[in-house]
């Protein structure tokens, strides 16, 4: 399989350039422009040449597509923080499923007309048009990968005694000082491929392809337990759970029990010093 490419998205007028490793920018169908909305609506025409046509119908696998035609949004000012988007989109007068809040990445392929000569119409709308005073928007066809490409071609860093400090930071807090941490999901399934982010400070993980999967229709991405922004080159495999796991627990309890020491001072009175000790069972 050959290397998949860090790809720079693109841009509209001065911005910060983000580095995004699900898709690889084939072809610019419509350059990034603002959002003109007239009467509450904008629409786009635009038509495939026979090589783009051929391009996408010649990488399908499986029966799905694996280059695309994307509309992608994005905030073109210095904003670190881009604001909830929400977007109405119909192409060729069938509407396109879009969740509310939008992602910035829509595939609109299986609505288009693969046919030489023939007009797409892309219809924008949004019920909320003001939150996209400072968004841009783009068309490009695109090669897209899979998270377990993404993996494969970018592996990530391991680390081992992560969860330890971090559970010990969190017991320091809690009056019983016990924690429980699960390897499970939110579906309620286990966790494969425990990661955290490097910024974030909870001992809880999230698997790594699941939140590929979730996120590869974003171009800001948020740790799912925390909220924090983060990028891939922010996430570690926490290899502690992972050997966890794979041994069968999927439910570790931290603990921190107290052990008391006697000292003899040289009066002859005692001193009892605690020594906290972090416990796993």
């Amino acid at each position: 399989m050959s290397k998949v490419p860090m790809r720079t998205r693109t841009t509209f007028k001065d911005s910060n350039i983000d580095t995004f490793l699900m898709f690889e920018e084939l072809h610019v169908i419509l350059p990034g422009q603002k959002f003109k909305f007239i009467e509450g609506k904008q629409t786009v025409q635009f038509s495939l040449q026979p090589s783009l046509i051929d391009e996408i119908n010649s990488g399908k696998r499986d029966g799905q597509f694996r280059n695309e035609i994307q509309f992608r949004v994005w905030n073109f000012t210095n904003s670190e923080d881009w604001a909830e988007i929400y977007l109405c989109i119909e192409v060729n007068n069938y509407p396109v499923f879009v969740p509310q809040p939008s992602p910035h990445i829509i595939y609109i392929t299986a609505y288009c007309a693969l046919e030489k000569n023939f007009s797409n119409h892309l219809k924008i709308s949004s019920p909320r048009p003001e939150v996209l005073e400072n968004f841009a928007f783009c068309l490009s066809i695109v090669a897209r990968f899979t998270p377990a490409e993404i993996i494969e071609q970018h592996p990530l860093k391991e680390v081992f005694n992560a969860t330890k400090a971090l559970a010990n930071n969190m017991m320091n807090g809690v009056e019983d000082r016990r924690f429980a941490l699960g390897l499970y999901d939110l579906a309620g399934n286990v966790i494969n491929e425990p990661c955290r982010s490097n910024v974030c400070d909870h001992p809880e993980v999230f698997d790594l392809e699941t939140f590929l999967k979730n996120m590869q229709y974003n171009l800001q991405w948020k740790c799912p337990i925390c909220a924090k922004k983060i990028k891939y080159q922010d996430l570690e495999i926490d290899r502690f759970l992972k050997r966890m796991k794979m041994n069968g627990k999927t439910v570790l309890h931290f603990y921190k029990r107290r052990n008391p020491k006697k000292f003899q001072q040289m009066c002859g009175d005692e001193i009892i010093c605690e020594q906290e000790i972090i416990v796993i069972d």
